[in-house]
């Protein structure tokens, strides 16, 4: 009877942990921000629907890729990924490229991801169009 009560315990966590990998997926899906997820060789291994609907592309072209396929500044993108290891964050403005190899001016904000122990897991890598972001910045500056 105990092996059975313990069974239960594991079908239940699981149950909870996929809910919980459900919920995650449908609060980024549902975000206007575009987001990625990107592992510790710069992979990336998840996007959103603000991902697919700003570059043009589907999920399966996309995840499997470097991160750095959807970027001019190639070279700044190892930068990145250093700096976020040794601080945990970074921001800074760079050109995303569409599929139409269509640039549009951004600002990425990146943030480490790691496991409980610790350990370096990648990094969430969202990016907001910088002429929607001016306006906002000009009115900041009038107040």
């Amino acid at each position: 009877m105990e092996i059975m009560k313990e069974d239960e315990k594991i079908r239940m966590l699981k149950e909870g942990l996929e809910d919980l990998k459900m919920y995650i997926k449908e609060l980024s899906d549902f975000l206007p921000l575009s987001v990625c997820t990107i592992n510790p060789m710069g992979i990336i291994v998840d996007i959103n629907e603000a991902v697919e609907v700003l570059t043009g592309y589907i999920p399966f072209e996309l995840v499997g890729q470097n991160i750095s396929i959807i970027f001019l500044e190639k070279e700044e993108i190892e930068e990145i990924e250093e700096i976020i290891k040794q601080k945990g964050t970074e921001s800074r403005e760079l050109n995303l490229l569409t599929k139409e190899n269509k640039k549009i001016p951004v600002r990425i904000y990146a943030s480490i991801r790691k496991d409980r122990e610790g350990n370096y897991l990648g990094y969430f890598l969202t990016f907001l169009i910088l002429a929607k972001l001016k306006p906002f910045k000009k009115a900041r500056r009038k107040s």
